[in-house]
């Protein structure tokens, strides 16, 4: 049974020392709103950390989610993969797989944070002294550490191979056989060591995204 407890709102950096904190889990996910003013938003960032119960799945996956929620009855957390498409249509996909991951992947958390501009409001399975003992260890913690690596991106299609296909699509296009369509490459980079929580901190403060998240499954 999850217990439900109210915090003051925590200090500014709580959040930049949260995202290097939620490393400690295997499976955990921060749900940052950004500086946009939504007004269906309720808070700022949602956090989840630790996991209790998982599904992950590649076949038949729509059914064992919907399956596992109304077993559960509670907060799930995770990814709809990309080619879980290929479950919804008759297609397949042939690209570079690196990662392999299921098509989709959820968790129940242990503990929610729920962040917004008056207090944080707490859901967890912990009691209220170790929930409260959880938050003093994320203000103890220190800053995220700078990346020192030089990452060198590579382009998985030369220019050459890109333009050829762009040029594909646009005859496409203007034939009428589509009506837009959204090309994408890949980027990727090898033999680097990084840190993730710096390189999403980075990214989240320069991109001015309506959202952010940082997740780790």
């Amino acid at each position: 049974m999850r217990h439900k407890y109210i915090y003051s709102k925590p200090a500014s950096d709580f959040l930049k020392k949260l995202v290097d904190f939620s490393k400690r889990y295997t499976y955990s996910s921060i749900l940052i709103s950004g500086e946009n003013n939504d007004k269906y938003s309720k808070f700022n960032t949602i956090a989840a950390l630790g996991s209790k119960e998982i599904i992950s799945s590649s076949s038949n996956s729509f059914k064992k989610l919907l399956s596992f929620h109304n077993h559960h009855k509670d907060w799930v957390f995770g990814f709809l993969s990309y080619d879980i498409k290929n479950e919804i249509e008759d297609l397949r996909s042939e690209n570079i797989d690196q990662f392999k991951f299921p098509n989709l992947e959820f968790f129940i958390p242990e503990t929610i944070l729920f962040i917004s501009d008056e207090d944080m409001k707490v859901e967890s399975f912990l009691s209220e002294n170790e929930v409260s003992g959880l938050l003093e260890e994320i203000n103890n913690s220190g800053t995220i550490p700078k990346n020192d690596s030089d990452v060198k991106l590579i382009f998985r299609e030369t220019k050459e191979e890109f333009t050829k296909k762009i040029d594909t699509i646009k005859k496409h296009i203007q034939i009428g056989d589509i009506y837009e369509m959204n090309y994408c490459q890949e980027i990727f980079s090898k033999g680097n060591d990084i840190n993730p929580s710096s390189v999403f901190w980075d990214l989240h403060l320069k991109s001015n995204a309506p959202f952010s998240v940082f997740s780790k499954m």
